[in-house]
């Protein structure tokens, strides 16, 4: 049977499976999807160079504004998922860091990623997925750099 959807409603539908899934693994730990992300990105922040991770360096991570990041970061703070301080470089800067309840997350994370991965590509050889991972990242790239962001620093 051949699919007659556009390209933008197969990554429409495909966009809102990952979401789901997101959604009901962190259902399952008291998150919410977006929360997952951020606490996501977070660990990524912390294992790159950064030695010191500001509201800002989130949002940019994210591609989530300041206030949407302000009210994530107020209840991930409260559900004991980060820890906030003050910059003592700049009084207005707020330093993020995740603490060990968060640290325990990252490979239920990992896990839920590779689970949902798995099933879209269910009937794919390694080759195609490795295709299909390198033409998102491409596509990725290009979407970013229509809209003036970056996606990600590069491993290289």
């Amino acid at each position: 049977m051949k699919c007659e959807l556009s390209a933008g409603m197969r990554f429409s539908l495909i966009s809102r499976f990952f979401k789901k899934r997101l959604d009901e693994a962190g259902s399952r730990m008291g998150l919410t999807g977006v929360q997952l992300m951020v606490l996501g990105q977070l660990n990524r922040l912390e294992h790159s160079d950064l030695e010191r991770i500001c509201q800002k360096d989130l949002e940019k991570a994210a591609h989530l504004g300041h206030p949407t990041m302000t009210e994530l970061i107020k209840k991930l703070e409260k559900k004991g998922f980060v820890e906030c301080s003050v910059s003592s470089i700049d009084r207005r800067s707020k330093l993020i860091c995740s603490t060990e309840k968060a640290h325990c997350l990252q490979g239920e994370l990992e896990r839920v990623d590779s689970e949902v991965f798995e099933t879209m590509c269910r009937g794919l050889t390694e080759e195609q997925r490795l295709a299909v991972t390198a033409a998102l990242d491409i596509m990725l790239k290009n979407a970013f750099d229509t809209m003036g962001k970056e996606v990600c620093e590069s491993d290289d």
